[in-house]
């Protein structure tokens, strides 16, 4: 049944409407309050007006409460200077914030989208489950801040200090230049993977390179390096990359992985004017269609 239906059946005072829509009158200064009781009473039953003038209060007390925020974003937006405020749900999309003092202060489900925050002081501050995607955070000190559960999604990280950073649940797919310490190899080698999937290879290439510079013995990152190199027409260090998988492979006893790497560096170190029926890369199409189930298949052993 609809909310409508069911207020039908439900008798409300029409006292209630009454005193709540007096009490959203004097609150927003509006008069006379009679003009507008009766103007709304005449345009509504009689059950449904008191439960428009709720929502009418509810809203609008809302409202009044963010006015403290607004003079926040205001001051931010004019001084670059707001420690310790509070611009909880604030939307700065695209925001100049250069420099900007920010410790302590409280961003959480803020929408920072895009903002630049290059040298930016945000030691200890709360931003949990805030947008940064695309943002420059070159610089910036983060010191203590609370990252959690934010999307990280191609933010620049160039020199900023992450010390004692809270990033637990944080989006950090095509982050770039995150220190080593953050992100683990297996993350970045899933990232690769859906990378190399979707054919962005130069984003797989650095997604692989950031895996193996967490874990320099983590084979199936090689391999998948190795392909995306060959799909960017880099065949010699592809052909170097499927290499070091083998080996690595082979030592650690991966039989599975050693056949597979064995199978491709055979394709790849073929003529390409030899292999009749193959892709524009040189690699038998039906090699191409194994490359991508391999991949996924080394990502959930």
């Amino acid at each position: 049944m609809s909310v409508l239906g069911t207020l039908q059946y439900h008798e409300v005072p029409f006292g209630l409407g009454s005193l709540c829509l007096t009490f959203f009158c004097i609150l927003w200064r509006i008069t006379p309050v009679n003009d507008l009781q009766h103007s709304l009473s005449r345009r509504l039953s009689p059950k449904l007006l008191p439960w428009t003038a709720l929502a009418i209060v509810v809203i609008n007390i809302g409202s009044v409460a963010k006015a403290e925020n607004l003079d926040h974003i205001r001051q931010l937006l004019s001084t670059k200077q707001c420690q310790n405020c509070d611009l909880q749900g604030a939307s700065l999309v695209m925001a100049n914030l250069q420099s900007a003092s920010l410790s302590n202060v409280n961003l959480q489900q803020a929408n920072l989208s895009r903002v630049n925050l290059i040298g930016a002081d945000l030691r200890n501050a709360k931003l949990a489950g805030s947008s940064l995607s695309g943002a420059n955070l070159g610089g910036a000190d983060l010191t203590g801040a609370d990252l959690r559960n934010t999307d990280l999604r191609g933010t620049v990280f160039t020199g900023a200090i992450l010390t004692g950073t809270l990033l637990d649940g944080a989006t950090l797919q095509a982050a770039i230049d995150l220190p080593s310490t953050v992100g683990t190899a297996e993350q970045y080698y899933q990232w690769a993977t859906d990378s190399t999937r979707q054919k962005h290879y130069d984003i797989a290439i650095d997604q692989f390179s950031q895996s193996l510079l967490r874990n320099p013995f983590h084979a199936p990152s090689y391999f998948g390096r190795s392909i995306a190199k060959f799909e960017t027409g880099d065949r010699k260090a592809a052909i170097v990359d499927m290499g070091q998988a083998n080996e690595l492979f082979k030592t650690q006893g991966d039989k599975a992985g050693l056949e597979s790497s064995d199978r491709i560096l055979l394709e790849m170190k073929k003529p390409i004017e030899s292999s009749e029926g193959r892709g524009g890369n040189g690699l038998g199409m039906s090699m191409i269609n194994i490359v991508g189930g391999l991949l996924r298949v080394f990502l959930i052993r």
